[in-house]
C-alpha cells in the first residue's frame, strides 16, 4: 500500500500542470494495481476513509463533475479543484476544507509517525499498522 501510495504522490507531482496525464496514469494504476487504487488516492488527496466501491464511485463522480464544471465554465478546471467542489458542495462529505501543499502533509505525516531521536517508529505507527491488520 505504501509503495501504491508513493506512485500516487510522484504522479500527482510529475502532472501537476496537465489533468488528463494524471488521469491516464490513475487508470494505469487501477488497471495494474486493481480497484484499491481508488481509496488510497482519495485517502491521500482528502484524507477521508472510502471501501472500494465508494472510492471507485466518488471517483467517477469527480470525474464527471469536473467535466460539468469545465462546460459551465468554458474553461479547463483542475482536478483538485473539482474535487474540493465535489466534496464540498455536492457530496458535502468536507465542510470547511483546507489547502496543504502534499509535501509539506506527507513530512508532517511521517515525522508524526517517528521518534525525533532516534528516528524509528513510534507507538502511533505500531497502532495504526494493528489496526490496519
Amino acid at each position: 500500500m505504501n509503495d501504491l501510495r508513493q506512485i500516487i504522490i510522484d504522479s500527482l507531482d510529475s502532472c501537476a500542470t496537465e489533468n488528463s496525464d494524471f488521469r491516464e496514469t490513475i487508470q494505469d494504476l487501477v488497471e495494474n494495481e486493481g480497484e484499491e487504487t481508488y481509496p488510497i488516492l482519495l485517502n491521500l488527496l482528502t484524507h477521508l476513509e472510502f471501501s472500494t466501491q465508494e472510492a471507485k464511485a466518488n471517483w467517477d463522480n469527480i470525474l464527471k463533475h469536473q467535466n460539468l464544471l469545465e462546460v459551465k465554465l468554458d474553461r479547463p478546471v483542475k482536478l483538485i479543484t473539482a474535487m474540493c467542489d465535489y466534496f464540498s458542495d455536492v457530496s458535502k462529505h468536507l465542510r470547511t476544507p483546507t489547502m496543504i501543499e502534499l509535501q509539506a502533509l506527507e513530512e508532517t505525516r511521517k515525522i508524526s509517525r517517528t521518534d525525533g531521536l532516534t528516528g524509528l517508529f513510534n507507538r502511533r505507527f505500531f497502532d495504526e499498522a494493528l489496526d490496519g491488520e
